[in-house]
């Protein structure tokens, strides 16, 4: 790509340089925690940069996560600081594991459990040591109770 200067409204353009498929392939698309886990890496080497709404909007992701494994949301109880931290911490942990941050984001996306990749000791123990306060939902450790099917809701959404 090379950049062209419009003289008479001095606006820099971009102006792609062979093929659609050469532009094609320089996009990619990826999610939204995906851009949000970007800026958030980012924010912490740039600290100009305001990452706030990122952190907020990846925080909520992270707690629903948390919730998906079976363990309590606590990013929202932390100042937005920290929620920053700790939820880079928590991506970097899944990156080094998943090998790239698609990985990580696969991951925290539900394309894969915390158990089945037996990461949920790990990120437990982290996140309750790094906050001081326990994941386990309402305070008790969660128990997988089996429950017949005939007792099972009905149209709850597809859960």
């Amino acid at each position: 790509m090379i950049t062209k200067k419009d003289v008479q409204d001095d606006k820099l353009s971009l102006v792609a340089v062979g093929s659609m498929e050469d532009l094609q392939s320089i996009l990619i698309e990826v999610s939204e925690l995906h851009q949000l886990q970007v800026l958030c890496d980012g924010a912490t080497v740039y600290a100009e940069t305001d990452a706030t709404k990122a952190v907020l909007r990846r925080s909520q992701t992270l707690d629903f996560w948390l919730e998906g494994n079976g363990l309590a949301p606590m990013f929202f109880k932390l100042p937005v600081d920290l929620q920053h931290q700790f939820g880079n911490e928590i991506m970097n942990l899944l990156k080094l594991r998943m090998g790239s941050i698609k990985g990580a984001v696969d991951v925290v996306e539900g394309l894969k459990s915390l158990e089945s990749l037996g990461m949920l000791g790990n990120v437990t123990e982290l996140l309750e040591k790094r906050t001081g306060m326990s994941l386990k939902l309402n305070g008790t450790k969660t128990v997988d109770i089996p429950c017949p099917v005939e007792l099972l809701p009905t149209g709850t959404g597809g859960y």
